[in-house]
């Protein structure tokens, strides 16, 4: 029970991290993320820190797994596609 406790609080701390980063890019230039990685929900992103930060006792666990089952390769490929593109330019 324990280490399932530590394994989702650690979920839930990068997912926040993402979620920062996500909210500072935006603040930084609202057009970047889209622009660089179409068809990522960077709204929910932005979202989902907020959620866990204050409402993480609502947070459903099957949520979790889906980001991380579903999600999580979809942005990191988003990503590296943005970083491949940025570095060409």
């Amino acid at each position: 029970m324990r280490r399932l406790a530590v394994t989702r609080s650690a979920i839930e701390r990068q997912l926040l991290v993402i979620s920062e980063a996500a909210i500072r890019l935006d603040r930084l230039d609202p057009t970047a993320a889209p622009r660089l990685a179409p068809g990522v929900d960077w709204p929910g992103i932005r979202g989902i820190g907020n959620f866990i930060g204050h409402k993480y006792d609502d947070l459903d666990a099957s949520i979790l797994v889906d980001v991380v089952r579903n999600r999580l390769i979809g942005l990191r490929d988003a990503c590296v596609r943005a970083v491949d593109t940025l570095e060409g330019e």
